[in-house]
């Protein structure tokens, strides 16, 4: 099994993108297009971005937090108490909360300040989700999973049998949660690794497993969902995460991202490449605008009744994907 970090992410898939490169020109390219908000800094990245309404959220290196209020055609930044770098940011409710680095997890008040508060590991946190209640999981490296009751205030480490639950109980790196609601939650991870949750991240159970890692979910409320990581794997849910087939797509590229709309466009932005759907999956092409060829995004959401799809990633990227209406 290929174990794989987002510190060690460009080095596995810059090999991926020269591969795409070989492989790309028979597919069509789509007639969505990526149109950049802004730009920031040389040699930082953002990771993550969340939405509730129209407010988003995006986080990245040396403790960067930026809010928007227009649904993503605008960013600022916010104060934070932190020089680590956050990975994950979530928003549900009256809940924000990031985490990242050192296991760092930082709560936004009413003010607009970012406090950091103890989660009892210094293992890197990768994923965050927290549901409108304030139920919230956290997961990371070497099989760290946390929960939180309060919003993010305070967190307790949730033991989990390994070995019950992967081929050997290898510790797996995790890199993303999401919350379905009803206590509901999805993790994804090494070795295709997919569990589910129905008690609020006490207890977990096993719903996938493969060779390839995964990096990024998203469930839609009507159970149709999708799962991404290395080497172009997709794979694809119709039951809210209870089972997972295998999809097709145009690359080898690490995927990194994933936003599956309601009206069936599906957004998934990788290192050097960028794949969307207009039909839930069964047929895909490639976004070839702008800057795509160039670097990777990540993050990947959307704002409530908005057409765009925002993503975000090296050089404090934030771009729009639509189709320019």
């Amino acid at each position: 099994m290929k174990r794989i970090s987002f510190s060690s992410l460009h080095r596995h898939a810059v090999a991926a993108g020269v591969l795409l490169a070989t492989l790309a020109a028979p597919w069509p390219a789509s007639a969505m297009q990526l149109q950049r908000v802004q730009i920031g800094t040389a040699h930082r990245a953002l990771f993550d971005v969340a939405f509730a309404g129209g407010e988003g959220y995006t986080v990245g290196a040396e403790g960067r937090v930026m809010r928007s209020a227009d649904g993503g055609a605008s960013w600022a930044p916010e104060p934070t108490d932190t020089k680590l770098t956050l990975l994950a940011v979530a928003v549900n409710g009256s809940n924000r909360i990031a985490v990242g680095q050192m296991g760092i997890a930082t709560v936004r008040s009413a003010d607009g300040r970012w406090s950091t508060v103890a989660t009892g590991t210094q293992e890197r946190l990768m994923g965050v989700d927290v549901d409108a209640s304030g139920h919230a999981v956290a997961v990371g490296s070497f099989g760290v999973v946390l929960r939180s009751e309060d919003g993010g205030r305070q967190w307790s480490a949730v033991p989990v049998d390994w070995a019950s639950l992967i081929d050997g109980g290898l510790e797996p790196h995790l890199y993303a949660v999401q919350a379905l609601g009803e206590n509901r939650f999805l993790v994804v991870g090494e070795s295709g690794l997919i569990l589910q949750s129905a008690d609020g991240g006490l207890s977990w159970s096993r719903r996938n497993q493969g060779d390839a890692s995964l990096f990024a979910i998203h469930v839609r409320a009507d159970g149709v969902g999708y799962a991404v990581g290395q080497t172009g794997t997709l794979l694809k849910t119709v039951d809210g995460g209870e089972q997972w087939t295998h999809v097709d797509v145009p690359t080898n590229a690490n995927l990194l991202g994933v936003y599956a709309a309601e009206d069936g466009r599906v957004v998934v932005p990788g290192m050097r490449e960028m794949l969307v759907s207009e039909d839930d999956g069964a047929s895909w092409q490639q976004v070839r605008d702008g800057d795509v060829g160039r670097v990777w995004y990540v993050g990947t959401a959307s704002a409530a009744d908005s057409r765009d799809v925002i993503v975000v990633g090296q050089t404090e990227r934030i771009a729009r994907v639509g189709d320019g209406s």
